[in-house]
């Protein structure tokens, strides 16, 4: 691995590019663990981090405006909106040339400058490199840019890629991970698309363990995706079902979801919403947890803690991430329609497998980002 840019001058830049400040819990959630990480790190106290984000506003509910080193960023967002594309491939190509074809660009001043004395490159996980979010390949061109121009260190971790329409999506990627020092993805049909210059890894919440905070009683744990109709949440959370329960929470991921909470919240009074901020922080876990889930963050959250429960998938971009999940040893199983979640609680028992394994995972991790440094 050439890695001739780590260790620049003291202005040397960490820069940690990716599909976060939706927000989003499970972005979120990998870009604290990675600030966190990397500001432990006494190889990196040296270096200015950059942390671009979709919305400059929610480096607020991170928590990062006020850390001292710490540089929220919304430069490569702009850079996309201006020179990305609706195609995948014509979005990494506009990153791929960007150092040529950007024009002198003045809004676009500031981020070359930054990227000429950037010492890491980092695009981090998540499930944004696909023909849903197609622009986002613009960061993955960039990247091979940078280390094409700069030959700084630039990694890719815990990646989840595709789905993809026909496409050159492909032949890119594979391009990237020859490039990159470091290219993990999170899934096996991510690594079937990067080919064996890819590394089959983890998602990035493995940086550090999960914490918890016990509040007693058996409490039910409910996910889900946008707007679900009251009539499809009575049912799935009849209250015969929810009765079973000492304490009920919402997981509000995304502001969207409060449609779903609204929906949920109209029927059992009892829930409790979550936000973002407050996923970030301990989990509360009783004496046993039970989890309904759409999302794929929570599953493996709450997969890792020990909980039993139910996940739906509506799309081939959810098969990947749910089984990805269950290849992990989640104990979660699939519903196939609302009306089935009371039938998986009384079928399902919790798995302590991923419990048992965390610690190890966490260690792989770990020592896979340091092999690129």
């Amino acid at each position: 691995m050439k890695k001739s840019g780590y260790g620049r001058a003291d202005s040397g830049i960490y820069m940690l590019v990716g599909g976060a400040g939706v927000p989003n819990y499970g972005d979120e959630l990998i870009v604290s663990k990675w600030v966190d990480w990397i500001r432990r790190g006494p190889r990196f106290e040296h270096l200015k981090l950059v942390v671009e984000l979709n919305h400059m506003r929610v480096s607020d509910g991170l928590g990062l405006s006020g850390m001292q080193g710490v540089f929220p960023s919304g430069d490569v967002s702009l850079a996309r909106y201006l020179l990305g594309s609706t195609s995948f491939d014509k979005a990494f190509d506009a990153g791929r040339h960007f150092f040529t074809d950007r024009h002198k660009d003045p809004r676009l001043e500031r981020l070359a400058e930054r990227l000429s004395r950037a010492a890491v490159f980092h695009l981090h996980g998540g499930g944004y490199l696909n023909d849903l979010w197609p622009s986002h390949a613009f960061s993955l061109g960039l990247g091979c840019a940078v280390k094409e121009q700069f030959d700084c260190v630039v990694l890719g971790t815990g990646l989840g890629l595709g789905p993809f329409a026909l496409s050159g999506a492909g032949q890119r990627l594979r391009e990237a991970a020859s490039m990159f020092d470091v290219f993990e993805v999170r899934d096996g049909s991510s690594f079937e698309l990067c080919g064996p210059e890819g590394v089959s890894g983890l998602d990035d919440v493995f940086l550090g363990p999960v914490s918890s905070d016990l509040i007693g009683g058996d409490v039910l744990h409910v996910s889900l995706i946008g707007a679900t109709s009251p009539d499809d949440v009575a049912r799935m959370l009849p209250l015969s079902f929810v009765n079973k329960f000492d304490r009920c929470f919402f997981w509000m991921c995304t502001p969207n979801d409060a449609q779903s909470f609204a929906a949920v919240g109209g029927l059992h009074r009892h829930f409790a919403p979550l936000t973002p901020r407050d996923l970030l922080g301990p989990i509360p876990c009783g004496r046993s947890n039970f989890m309904v889930t759409e999302r794929f963050h929570p599953h493996l959250v709450g997969a890792r803690l020990g909980f039993g429960g139910t996940f739906f998938s509506s799309n081939e971009y959810y098969d990947a991430k749910h089984g990805s999940v269950i290849e992990l040893g989640s104990g979660f199983v699939s519903s196939s329609g609302f009306g089935q979640v009371e039938k998986a609680y009384e079928e399902t028992t919790p798995s302590s497998a991923m419990v048992d394994a965390d610690a190890g995972r966490i260690a792989e991790k770990d020592a896979l980002v340091r092999s690129a440094f």
